[in-house]
């Protein structure tokens, strides 16, 4: 019961002080990594110049847009999920440096999954074009 009693104290002062600002832009990346996670697994995401992996190898081919997008699409959901855990460590930490240190965290791990993903896919297989 006292456990509840904190979660529900530190989750009523959502919206005042720096969390909504750390809020806020952490659910767009998790919504936009989410997307382009699901839409580039799905072969979705038509090439282009503003959404999505752009390397020239998947600028210059149609199907090395598609073959990078579709492996690495669980790396950019890994990064969405990272974003997620960052919103909830936001929320259940005492604001000030603690919220900016999960904030930062999540962001470093997001980063590195999304790196890892895109160069382990774009190194792999393909047509040879570049």
């Amino acid at each position: 019961m006292k456990a509840s009693i904190q979660l529900s104290q530190r989750l009523v002062g959502v919206g005042v002080g720096p969390t909504i600002e750390l809020v806020i832009p952490l659910s767009l990346v998790a919504i936009v990594m989410a997307l382009m996670g699901i839409l580039g697994r799905k072969g979705k995401i038509k090439p282009n110049g503003v959404f999505g992996i752009r390397t020239k190898r998947t600028m210059n081919d149609p199907d090395e847009w598609y073959r990078v997008h579709r492996e690495a699409a669980p790396w950019v959901l890994g990064g969405a999920v990272a974003s997620i855990g960052g919103i909830v460590a936001v929320l259940l930490v005492p604001r000030g440096a603690p919220q900016i240190v999960a904030l930062l965290v999540s962001m470093a791990i997001m980063a590195v999954l999304l790196t890892v993903g895109t160069v382990s896919a774009s190194r792999r297989g393909g047509s040879g074009k570049a």
